[in-house]
């Protein structure tokens, strides 16, 4: 058997390695919903050679993108059916209410660092114009920006809306 040869069997016999951890790290990507960095250490690999792969290898990025935008279905998902309940009054369901309140934070942190493409954003800019009585504009107007941090999770997004649109007599 000639070198060519040897050389040839050598480089297939790496690119089914390469295949196989490839394929294991795109099963430990969906077990780690989508983070590198976990499914990188799960297989074996450092992140540098994940992103290689991406930048190398088109199947595998767009995998690697189907993965990740799965995730994101799922994590919205679970975040708006947790929405959907109201508000006990019962000791023991609002302290699974408030435990839940956080959950929601978290995701939507999550959501606001890997899901922007989708509009969640980490900041907050609201502009609302004051009226008068009689309904005119006034030359003053209100310019809120604030990270969601800064708001917290106990005030939704839509109720300082509202507020804002009820201080400024838009929505009496």
């Amino acid at each position: 058997m000639g070198e060519a040869a040897v050389n040839r069997i050598h480089a297939e016999r790496e690119s089914e390695v390469m295949a196989r951890k490839k394929a294991e790290f795109l099963k430990e990507f969906k077990r780690s919903l989508a983070i590198a960095k976990f499914a990188c250490e799960a297989v074996g690999i450092t992140r540098k050679q994940f992103y290689a792969w991406k930048h190398t290898d088109a199947e595998f990025a767009y995998d690697c993108w189907l993965i990740e935008e799965d995730t994101l279905d799922v994590i919205e998902v679970r975040l708006v059916s947790s929405l959907a309940g109201g508000v006990s009054t019962d000791p023991e369901q609002r302290a699974i209410q408030k435990l839940q309140r956080t959950l929601n934070g978290d995701i939507r942190r999550f959501l606001q660092a890997k899901a922007r493409h989708r509009g969640y954003h980490p900041n907050v800019s609201i502009n609302q114009s004051f009226h008068d009585r009689a309904g005119t504009l006034d030359s003053q107007s209100i310019n809120i920006q604030a990270t969601v941090e800064e708001i917290g999770d106990d005030i939704p997004l839509d109720r300082l809306a509202n507020a804002l649109l009820l201080v400024s007599g838009d929505g009496a």
